[in-house]
């Protein structure tokens, strides 16, 4: 152990400016949101490398966590409302916990969140997705003599741990190295003891910053108490032009069908020819919308039958559609929309079998003895669509504390309700996951 992170250590290490407003995340442009921090000085690891069989592992069990919630949402707390979530988010956020928890918990959260790496692979594995995602970013073009111009293609994701101030001379310090290595963060010091709902909005202000103000409160009022130990905080901003965007004149109101057979008019999209992914099996066509760099793009699953086929979504049937996609002209029809969710994700999680993280006080020792229970899981996504492109963010909050709690060659008219995925098509990551009822 490198004797400069003794625990008695950990907090003079590298501390941001003291806060001295009553609002934590007022203070501007500074990145710590006015929070003082405890980093490692580890360097975080800018250029992390997997082998083709982890990418393909990770990518594998990032499908896998979004259908396990996404059927435990849809006959649960969303059962008859559109909604998305964001894996990428969840295992990113619960990927900074994991680093610290010991078992029963480590295996039982392994299970549930599908990590599929061994040890510090998957942290390494973790870090290597954010980078890829990274990557996607491009400037915005003015007069470029082959594009002309172009809007950019932003892609955020950034990771933020608040512990309660008195414990930070407590902390682990291998964790503080994994948290500066693989996620780029460092902690927090909150007075969750002192002012819980003043913390609770200068995080949320930090949430609300890096989502484009697309999440203005992550945190509901009541999640953070007196007896709040730690926070972990993933946010996640997208916002991409399409390659070819629609064009604005050709939208129209038309019919969408909704699940119990009425209709609603919305304004519906037309591409006219559209170089899109297309595919089409037994009971559905699918549509993938490519956003500018053509790695990113928007997938649009539309079954004859959306309940049948909505019931029998499987890794199978998902990855299968994906694999058929091939690049077609096609004269598209897709609604504008916007989709938004709030949830609170703890009983689907216990229900998949995550349950000592929730219960065991002993879980977390690796990063601070006694430091609780896991007390809330809170989830928000936004996603909007219109005939300039796709914005969209995610946020997952953990909450630990001391208590629990040519001519075309196809066309398709998406007029009623669609499984939806917003997909970085190298990685072939999922980073959103939902379903439209209605527009």
């Amino acid at each position: 152990m490198n004797l400069r992170f003794s625990p008695l250590l950990v907090v003079p290490l590298l501390l941001a400016s003291a806060c001295t407003s009553d609002a934590p995340g007022d203070e501007g442009n500074d990145d710590s949101g006015g929070f003082d921090q405890a980093r490692s000085d580890e360097p975080h690891d800018e250029n992390p490398q997997v082998s083709p069989d982890e990418a393909a592992a990770l990518a594998t069990a990032n499908h896998a966590l979004a259908l396990d919630l996404y059927h435990a949402l849809r006959e649960g707390q969303a059962a008859g409302k559109g909604f998305s979530i964001s894996p990428t988010s969840i295992q990113t956020a619960f990927g900074m916990l994991y680093g610290g928890t010991v078992e029963p918990a480590k295996s039982e959260m392994a299970a549930v969140l599908h990590f599929p790496l061994e040890g510090e692979r998957q942290h390494v594995g973790n870090n290597w997705l954010d980078a890829q995602l990274v990557a996607r970013n491009l400037p915005a073009l003015t007069n470029d003599p082959e594009f002309g111009d172009a809007d950019p293609v932003i892609v955020d994701s950034a990771n933020g741990v608040w512990i309660r101030k008195d414990l930070a001379p407590e902390i682990a310090p291998p964790y503080l190295d994994l948290l500066a290595i693989h996620y780029d963060a460092g902690l927090y010091l909150a007075q969750f003891r002192e002012q819980p709902d003043v913390e609770r909005k200068g995080i949320n202000a930090w949430v609300s910053e890096r989502t484009n103000d697309l999440i203005p409160e992550l945190l509901p009022a009541g999640v953070i108490t007196t007896d709040t130990t730690m926070v972990l905080v993933n946010a996640m901003y997208l916002k991409a032009p399409w390659l070819d965007p629609f064009d604005a004149m050709l939208t129209a109101d038309a019919p969408f069908t909704a699940l119990d057979g009425t209709t609603v008019d919305v304004p519906m999209m037309h591409s006219g020819e559209l170089e899109a992914g297309y595919a089409e099996g037994a009971g559905w066509q699918a549509l993938a919308v490519p956003m500018r760099g053509e790695a990113l793009e928007l997938v649009v699953i539309l079954p004859d039958d959306f309940k049948a086929f909505e019931a029998g979504l499987d890794a199978a049937t998902l990855e299968g559609v994906f694999a058929s996609l091939a690049s077609t002209i096609v004269d598209a029809k897709l609604p504008r929309f916007e989709l938004e969710a709030q949830l609170e994700l703890t009983q689907e999680l216990r229900e998949l079998g995550m349950n000592a993280p929730f219960d065991d006080s002993r879980s977390f020792d690796d990063i601070l003895t006694q430091l609780g229970v896991i007390t809330a899981v809170v989830h928000q996504t936004v996603i909007k669509v219109d005939e300039k492109g796709t914005e969209a963010a995610a946020a997952t909050g953990i909450v630990v504390g001391e208590t629990s709690v040519p001519e075309p060659g196809a066309t398709i008219v998406v007029d009623r309700p669609f499984v939806l995925a917003i997909r970085d098509q190298p990685s072939d990551t999922l980073l959103f996951l939902g379903r439209v009822l209605t527009p």
